[in-house]
């Protein structure tokens, strides 16, 4: 994937379900579990609208200029040249190819890829709701809803460009933002992360927190004076204070 500096990043990732529409293109269905019964809000549906973007992106690309066999190789560390094993050569043939070595399989997928078409510029999600499973035993899900989405090649340039600019030691990492809190729950470093509290849950807590102290400070300024503090109030402003009495011990 590259930026617009001529940057290029190793990305992978895994389709869902890729179908031959009507028009004849090749479209991305995509299927997400959730633990709720309900539509993720915007800011998590945008983040499954740009990885369909991406998914869109990398397709394309292996179907107009084919898999570069030397980039492979460099990233896997591997043998452009070496034979096979066994055991993989037997996958290899499944697939209807011939090729005993990296750089023939890169060929040989890259002649098929030829032939594909890219991908439709919509795109379909669809949420399901799996229920947690009770007594040992799954429950059934249910469809929660579907979402159509489109292709917006300058939105997901920007997105890319940001990322890489951070991956490349371009800049300092942001901030996750309040409606994006939800990623600290992924996070392998939340628990040690300094900005965390921008989690709308800990923003809660912090509001409650301010409110505890707003609420004993009131009670510290309605609660009246002890004696002995009114008489060392009393000190200070140079009045003398009210005579305390005291019984005298029986013999």
């Amino acid at each position: 994937s590259g930026g617009g500096g001529g940057e290029e990043v190793w990305v992978t990732g895994v389709v869902d379900e890729m179908r031959l529409n009507d028009n004849g293109k090749v479209g991305i269905h995509e299927l997400k579990t959730r633990g709720k019964p309900s539509l993720p809000s915007a800011a998590q549906q945008r983040c499954t609208h740009l990885q369909l973007m991406l998914y869109k992106t990398l397709w394309d690309q292996l179907v107009l200029t084919g898999v570069c066999a030397a980039d492979v190789a460099r990233v896997h560390r591997v043998s452009l040249t070496s034979p096979f094993g066994e055991d993989f050569q037997r996958q290899v043939r499944q697939a209807a190819s011939l090729a005993t070595t990296l750089e023939d399989l890169a060929r040989d997928t890259s002649e098929a890829l030829s032939f594909c078409t890219q991908i439709d510029p919509i795109f379909t999600v669809q949420y399901e709701h799996q229920p947690r499973a009770v007594g040992g035993q799954a429950a059934a899900a249910r469809m929660v809803g579907s979402v159509t989405v489109r292709h917006d090649e300058a939105l997901l340039q920007s997105r890319v460009q940001g990322s890489l600019e951070f991956w490349l030691g371009a800049r300092a990492p942001h901030s996750v933002e309040i409606q994006e809190g939800w990623k600290c729950n992924y996070c392998p470093y939340s628990a040690e992360c300094t900005v965390r509290p921008l989690d709308p849950r800990a923003a809660k807590l912090r509001e409650s927190a301010r409110a505890s102290e707003r609420a004993s400070e009131r009670a510290r300024e309605a609660r009246p004076p002890s004696p002995r503090a009114a008489q060392v109030q009393a000190s200070r402003h140079g009045t003398p204070p009210h005579p305390t009495h005291t019984t005298p011990p029986h013999p």
